[in-house]
Formats: C-alpha cells, sequence, structure tokens
C-alpha cells in the first residue's frame, strides 16, 4: 500500500463516529422480528381481518370461504387457463381450422 493512502485510511479511521450500541441493539431487535413480521398486500390483509373478525361485522362464516386471495384466485385462473388449453390441443386434430 502506498504511503500516501495509508495515511488517509488512517485519518479516515481516526475521525470515524462512536458508535451507538442501541441502536446497533434496536436494528439487530428489528431484523430478528422481520423473521416473524405479517407482510402482506393490503387486499390480503383485508382478507384476514374480515375471516377473524366476520362476527363481529356481520358476515355468515360460510361467506367468509369464498372469498379467495388473489393467490388463490391467480392459481384458479392459471389453472383454468391450463386446462382449457389442454382440451383446445387435443381437439386440434379433430376439428377444421377457422380459417
Amino acid at each position: 500500500m502506498l504511503p500516501r493512502e495509508s495515511n488517509e485510511i488512517k485519518q479516515l479511521a481516526e475521525k470515524e463516529e462512536p458508535v451507538d450500541q442501541e441502536l446497533i441493539q434496536y436494528i439487530d431487535d428489528q431484523i430478528i422480528a422481520l423473521a416473524s413480521a405479517n407482510i402482506t398486500t393490503i387486499d390480503s390483509f383485508c382478507l384476514s381481518i374480515i375471516k377473524k373478525y366476520y362476527n363481529i361485522i356481520g358476515l355468515d362464516p360460510a361467506t367468509t370461504e369464498n372469498i379467495l386471495s388473489s393467490g388463490q384466485n391467480e392459481n384458479i385462473q392459471r389453472d383454468a387457463f391450463m386446462r382449457a388449453l389442454e382440451y383446445a390441443l387435443s381437439n386440434k386434430s379433430k376439428k377444421k381450422p377457422l380459417c
């Protein structure tokens, strides 16, 4: 290492601010809490509130089972599309082309 670079590094090290241990502990706690955090979209959050408190807002419990989350909805749509595509491809040779 060149002497000039070495001196610059030493100067930067001397200027370094003292570390706030409370802040470091807070950040560590937040990182640990992140693993168990319930991070969702607003739609999923609202759905969980409806399913949890259906009786307070006056919904029939069976009604809450008919509400799909966006993930469930996407899975059903994908499944329906794939079934329709498979059906169309399997019947392609049996039908005349439209054009």
